[in-house]
């Protein structure tokens, strides 16, 4: 609930959110949030990272486990490619919740995936430029890509939200997924019923088109761009919060000017309209969020 249910707060308009320069609209990226796009993939962080498990196949289960728990200590990522393979069923318990929204594993193979995820979610690890030259030369991205289009769910989430770590500003990453076409199911999942996944494919989606224009164009022309928008009605003033960012890194080129063409095609959307439902709704909304609609809605006016 926002902090001032009832009534409407807004910031002042600021006359130099957009600037003309040789005829083109230039925005002051500044005037938005501090908080960079990433704000959901801190959002999602596992909450546990150490757990039990338990699997009718007692022998391959323990040396797996054992394999996994070298993995955790020495960050050996060669090793964990192996088992990403394992299908190798695990159980846990039914009160532990490793996620917010993602499955539990039911699998040492997913397992290991949920693993990189935390690997990649620890600055002080993915930071490294070993963890993503090991990362590159292993393999590791076309097993990823091999799970988001798996039909298992437990698979694809856990390996959404690990490249939603591993893209967050790694352009050698990024570059990869973009030349493997990982954009299409990453946008296919943004078509799906849960919400939390659905808002961090849209962020892995944003992590690549932020890269390169070509890929803006086709996550508009794959309709990522009205998936994107209908992010807007989230419950969730987090998830709606960081689709308004999203939103701003599309219509923006890589030097800040609003992209008409894009902007139009926003427009076919009805994208004032959903802002504006935003900033009125302050009982459903927090006032960040709202700020940010109503300075995306200016560039609109």
């Amino acid at each position: 609930m926002g902090c001032c249910s009832g009534r409407i707060q807004k910031p002042m308009e600021d006359p130099n959110l957009i600037k003309i320069k040789q005829g083109h609209e230039i925005v002051d990226k500044t005037y938005f949030s501090s908080v960079a796009s990433n704000y959901i993939s801190n959002k999602n962080n596992y909450y546990r990272k150490n757990f039990n498990v338990a699997s009718v196949d007692s022998k391959h289960l323990n040396q797996e486990l054992e394999e996994l728990s070298f993995i955790r200590s020495n960050v050996n990522l060669e090793k964990l490619l192996k088992l990403l393979s394992s299908n190798t069923k695990i159980t846990m318990d039914e009160d532990v919740v490793l996620h917010s929204w993602a499955e539990n594993p039911k699998t040492i193979g997913t397992l290991a995936t949920i693993q990189l995820g935390i690997f990649a979610s620890d600055k002080d690890i993915s930071h490294e430029s070993s963890f993503t030259d090991a990362i590159l030369k292993t393999g590791i991205v076309d097993k990823l890509l091999e799970f988001i289009n798996s039909q298992e769910r437990d698979k694809f989430e856990a390996a959404v939200l690990a490249i939603s770590f591993l893209s967050e500003n790694n352009a050698d990453i990024v570059e990869t997924l973009i030349k493997k076409n990982a954009l299409p199911a990453l946008i296919r999942h943004m078509r799906d019923p849960k919400e939390g996944l659905k808002g961090t494919a849209a962020l892995c989606c944003r992590n690549l088109y932020v890269a390169r224009p070509s890929v803006q164009q086709e996550f508009i022309q794959e309709q990522g761009s009205g998936l994107l928008i209908k992010l807007l009605r989230s419950e969730d003033s987090v998830t709606v919060f960081e689709t308004i960012l999203n939103l701003l890194d599309l219509i923006l080129d890589d030097e800040d000017t609003i992209q008409q063409d894009v902007k139009q095609h926003l427009q076919s959307f009805d994208i004032v309209d959903e802002l504006d439902r935003i900033i009125f709704d302050t009982s459903r909304y927090e006032q960040d969020t709202i700020n940010e609609a109503v300075k995306l809605k200016m560039l609109f006016n």
